[in-house]
């Protein structure tokens, strides 16, 4: 199991139901999105880069596709937050207990102890 894996295909299905929505023009190519670890830990479990690939491309701006792109990925049930700040930045939060588990939710007193604090702030870009 490759958990990036699994939510690059969560991202990619969303991007879809934006093409039929008509968010998104169709045609557009999701060889270049990614889903990955952000390069700062403190920003969170997951960041994929879809809504500035997209950009260009779709004539919109990453904010505006990451605007659209958030509630399609908080409606899965995997997914416990994604909210959106800054220029095409959002906050995905996939684990209640961040990715190496332990209780208590949001990397508290119950997460592990290398683990405190890193489910209190995610932050990806999308």
């Amino acid at each position: 199991m490759n958990l990036f894996h699994d939510i690059r295909l969560l991202v990619v299905h969303a991007l879809d139901q934006m093409v039929a929505a008509h968010q998104l023009p169709q045609g557009l190519s999701y060889a270049n999105v990614t889903v990955e670890p952000p390069r700062d830990p403190l920003h969170g479990d997951m960041a994929t880069n879809a809504a500035m690939v997209l950009a260009k491309p779709s004539g919109q701006s990453p904010r505006a596709i990451a605007e659209a792109l958030a509630p399609l990925l908080r409606a899965d049930p995997r997914i416990i937050g994604a909210d959106v700040a800054g220029p095409g930045v959002f906050y995905p939060s996939p684990f209640p207990n961040g990715l190496a588990g332990g209780g208590g939710g949001g990397g508290g007193k119950g997460a592990a102890p290398w683990r405190r604090g890193f489910g209190e702030k995610q932050v990806g870009k999308c």
